[in-house]
């Protein structure tokens, strides 16, 4: 069993970085590694009992271009490089969206949604009833205190949000109400019909379950999707330039009598999407799969 020294969740690194001024100005520094594992007791005997000299640390032989700072096996590793990453192939990516505020701007209930922003906007509550009533964090609450005048111009339209995996809810599309709301890839799913391709940049799954935290979504996300991991999301198509309204064309209220996803809301004429592709990665793909793309 191992257990943290903190009572935190995560674990917890010790970095000791030591400048002596022989390095020359074009080297790279060295890196040792040292894992410890147990009961917290234990550690905490160890770090008592050791100095530095007495701690058998492994030298990290490192390469470009991912400068791991711990110890990996590398077999293999020149053919992978062969390959390309889900980054290059979908150009336009970005890490889902961070609230800071999960239990006022998401809800599964768009109704409950708006009328808890409206309960927030007719009533002067100071950041500790802010935090009290809806269970906030400190700074999520200040910032919408400060961003109020500005809230009261957003129109109030939900949007589905992918949540966690099968587990969608809702959110208002704004940078007053979301911290960090992604707006340069997020906004494609909004636009139009879209499908979106999850992947977190870390996977630690139990090697009998297999790799578990990638999904597809037709949604803006949430930036832990994964559950455990931030996660970006890559749109297969890119919507031409157009205002997007904090509802966007997939807002809840319009359901499926809006204007048809794809379309323009006054003439229902299909946008001009194009794929969210490098088409030298493509035309890589194409002939190993004998196919043509179109």
């Amino acid at each position: 069993m191992d257990q943290n020294v903190f009572d935190i969740q995560q674990g917890v690194s010790i970095n000791v970085f030591v400048k002596t001024g022989k390095k020359k100005a074009t080297e790279l520094g060295k890196v040792f590694h040292y894992d410890l594992y147990g009961k917290r007791d234990g550690k905490y005997a160890f770090l008592k009992e050791k100095q530095l000299h007495s701690i058998h640390f492994e030298e990290v032989r490192y390469n470009d271009p991912s400068y791991f700072f711990v110890p990996k096996d590398e077999e293999g590793r020149e053919e992978y490089e062969k390959g390309f990453r889900v980054d290059e192939l979908f150009p336009n990516n970005k890490t889902g969206i961070v609230s800071m505020g999960d239990a006022f701007i998401f809800d599964k209930n768009p109704r409950d949604l708006v009328s808890r922003i409206h309960d927030f906007l007719e009533n002067d509550y100071t950041e500790e009833q802010l935090r009290t009533k809806y269970g906030l964090g400190k700074n999520y609450a200040k910032w919408i205190i400060e961003n109020k005048s500005e809230i009261e111009k957003i129109e109030l339209k939900p949007v589905k949000i992918s949540y966690r995996p099968f587990d969608d809810s809702c959110t208002i599309f704004d940078n007053k109400l979301l911290w960090r709301w992604r707006y340069e890839t997020m906004k494609h799913f909004l636009k139009g019909n879209n499908i979106g391709l999850t992947v977190p940049r870390i996977n630690k799954e139990n090697d009998e379950i297999g790799y578990t935290n990638s999904f597809i979504t037709k949604n803006i996300i949430e930036a832990r999707i994964s559950d455990r991991f931030i996660t970006s999301v890559f749109p297969l198509y890119l919507y031409p330039e157009s205002e997007v309204s904090p509802g966007g064309q997939h807002s809840m209220e319009q359901g499926l009598s809006g204007s048809p996803a794809g379309s323009t809301p006054d003439t229902g004429e299909p946008l001009a999407r194009v794929p969210n592709l490098d088409m030298a990665i493509v035309h890589q793909i194409a002939p190993g799969l004998g196919m043509t793309f179109v």
